[in-house]
């Protein structure tokens, strides 16, 4: 048996690579487990940018229209001044 010292050094090398790929797995674990909460996350906050985008476009429509009117009414205004002379 004179292989035992070799044997009990192959033996506690391979506990240690056994315990080094235990904690990677476990780091491993909570990483995937950080990711997935992440992406969930990201798929909240996406449904509520969309939100967001819908809600300012309709603000920006609004918007439009009501610009469209205030000069629509300021070159009305502006042509019935000119009509009675009230820039001479």
């Amino acid at each position: 048996m004179e292989s035992s010292p070799m044997r009990e050094g192959c033996a506690e090398r391979f506990r240690t690579v056994d315990r080094r790929l235990s904690e990677g797995e476990g780091r491993m674990d909570a990483h995937d487990k950080l990711i997935s909460d992440n992406a969930k996350t990201i798929a909240v906050l996406d449904t509520r940018l969309v939100g967001v985008i819908e809600g300012l476009e309709k603000n920006n429509k609004v918007m439009i229209g009501l610009i469209t009117t205030l000069i629509a009414q300021l070159v009305g205004f502006f042509v019935y001044a000119v009509k009675i002379g009230a820039f001479h």
